[in-house]
């Protein structure tokens, strides 16, 4: 999407947005792919972190949802269980951990459905004339709950409620000493099959719009996610270390053949 380059030459070159512009009014979309590659961290997600420790601290009553990708990534970034993750969160004073999938929640009445703000904002920007064709991104849940996800655009999304990345959550529960930690199991959905096909990356999603666009693309429900490999490639997970991620892999798929019933 180009929404960030190199600007000015020898020792004055910066990274920055064309002209210099607000980030809200170039063409990035929110993905936070830039915030796992920046090599000086300076690119980073608006942390809740601080808001949810606060809340926590008062022992007020805080739901937790937390997307497979993030368990998964959590299970292999601490070397644990998921049980052993469940465990510490609720350790850490949620007084219940649910895992959420967001095609649960989706409009199916439109062919083409945004996992998250950004592939809404990249339709937005670069083929408008198929917005139309666009339900709304699955609404994450709101109240008195948080949600633990790997997409950094599902902040942009969220008017109630709290919303940590993976790599905010791996922070929070990081001081608990996890051989003390009593396992537990999340509440678990009953299904994931919904029907939808699933395009990611945005080589992959692209090429699917400008069928679209041409009128040659049959329209059937598809689940959009511009992340390479999909949410578990997404913006808000730990930064990129290959056998890390091969073990994320591995982990997802434990978790959605043994914890998450399909039907």
């Amino acid at each position: 999407v180009y929404a960030i380059d190199y600007a000015y030459r020898s020792i004055s070159t910066i990274v920055t947005t064309p002209f210099s512009i607000p980030f809200d009014e170039s063409t990035c979309i929110l993905c936070g792919q830039c915030t796992l590659v920046c090599p000086v961290g300076a690119i980073h997600e608006r942390s809740d972190l601080e808001r949810v420790q606060r809340i926590l601290s008062r022992s007020t009553a805080l739901r937790a949802y937390i997307e497979p990708e993030s368990l998964a990534a959590m299970s292999s970034y601490f070397n644990r269980e998921v049980e052993v993750i469940v465990g510490a969160l609720i350790a850490r004073g949620f007084e219940s951990v649910t895992v959420y999938l967001p095609e649960h929640h989706a409009d199916t009445k439109k062919p083409l459905m945004p996992a998250s703000e950004a592939e809404r904002r990249f339709i937005n920007n670069f083929y408008p004339q198929l917005a139309e064709l666009l339900s709304e991104p699955p609404a994450p849940p709101g109240g008195s709950s948080v949600l633990i996800t790997p997409c950094l655009a599902k902040k942009a999304q969220v008017r109630e409620g709290l919303v940590l990345t993976t790599r905010e959550a791996i922070k929070l529960i990081s001081s608990i000493d996890l051989d003390e930690v009593e396992e537990a199991l999340p509440i678990m959905p009953s299904k994931r099959n919904t029907g939808f096909r699933e395009v990611h990356g945005p080589d992959n999603v692209t090429k699917l719009l400008e069928e679209y666009a041409r009128g040659v693309c049959v329209k059937e429900p598809t689940i959009l996610k511009m992340c390479p490999g999909g949410c578990v490639r997404g913006g808000g997970q730990p930064y990129y270390n290959e056998d890390l991620y091969r073990r994320i892999d591995e982990a997802l798929a434990r978790i959605f053949s043994t914890l998450l019933v399909i039907r």
